[in-house]
């Protein structure tokens, strides 16, 4: 079977999950940054994307956006650029990482800026970009901008975000046994499920797979959401274990099916746990599971 040759596991399995911790996308990454770098035009960029065979990710523009955090003008132009091509690709980890960067930065105006778009997406300000750019405003004798800063924590609206929301959410879920009574309460919460806020929720439960499926499919079914890319790989990555191996492949082909690919985040996840359950026939199908989709993965030593 193709593929195999990439399995001469020998029960060294710290040597094999050295393998498969080795970052796939660095790469791709370089030459992102590279491409952002070097050009600011957007038929420049969108060409240069496609000579370089870019699928943005999740994963990849959180690892971008750390590549380039000294480089703020670079870091803008990226984020303007995902957020107009790829917007569902940006969660509330890709917007704290962008106001940490132009907090730490010094563009303060920008910083504001972003910060109230967080606030109508319900995304709150991450305790450790607060205390990094907390730092840099009493550097640099910013007061009233601190004062600001510190109001935002101190105010009632940061029990709305969605890393609120999403702990009352989980809270309900595993408090007991999936029924009507859990529904009716998820209900009563009268929140918006957006798509990041499911990724969310499938994260933290993860471990809890049965209760993270039902979840996942009351939520869609009641038509409070419809699932996309990034809440169909958080579920992937929940269900990728031994114990629920059927489930897995029925959501990933699924996945596929409704034309939403595998996210290298997920498939390094998954692959490396079956790798260190020597579970590799399933190892093997996954590889080939994710070559024959458009994120290839990258199986160089």
């Amino acid at each position: 079977m193709k593929g195999l040759s990439i399995l001469n596991y020998n029960n060294q399995s710290n040597s094999f999950s050295s393998e498969a911790q080795k970052d796939p996308d660095h790469v791709l990454v370089s030459s992102v940054t590279d491409i952002f770098t070097k050009f600011s035009g957007k038929d420049d960029i969108k060409r240069e994307l496609e000579l370089n065979s870019v699928v943005f990710s999740h994963e990849m523009v959180l690892k971008v956006l750390k590549n380039v955090e000294s480089s703020p003008d670079v870091a803008i132009r990226f984020f303007d650029w995902v957020l107009e091509t790829n917007g569902e690709k940006l969660s509330s980890k890709s917007y704290n990482r962008m106001l940490g960067i132009l907090g730490v930065n010094g563009l303060i105006e920008e910083f504001w800026g972003l910060v109230d778009v967080m606030k109508k997406k319900g995304y709150g300000i991450s305790g450790a970009v607060r205390d990094r750019v907390a730092l840099k405003f009493e550097k640099e004798g910013l007061e009233s901008d601190l004062e600001r800063l510190k109001g935002v924590f101190a105010s009632g609206s940061v029990d709305n975000s969605i890393e609120k929301v999403c702990s009352r959410v989980c809270k309900i879920i595993k408090s007991e046994l999936w029924g009507d009574d859990v529904e009716n309460r998820l209900l009563n919460l009268n929140v918006t499920f957006s798509n990041d806020l499911v990724k969310m929720v499938l994260e933290y439960l993860a471990s809890e797979p049965a209760k993270s499926l039902i979840f996942f499919r009351w939520i869609e079914e009641r038509g409070l959401v419809k699932h996309d890319g990034q809440s169909y790989n958080a579920m992937a990555r929940t269900l990728g274990r031994e114990d629920c191996i059927d489930r897995f492949w029925k959501v990933v082909d699924e996945m596929r099916s409704l034309g939403y690919e595998m996210e290298m985040e997920t498939y390094t996840k998954v692959f490396e746990h079956f790798c260190k359950k020597k579970m590799i026939k399933e190892a093997v199908d996954l590889y080939e599971f994710a070559m024959a989709g458009s994120n290839k993965p990258s199986m160089s030593s």
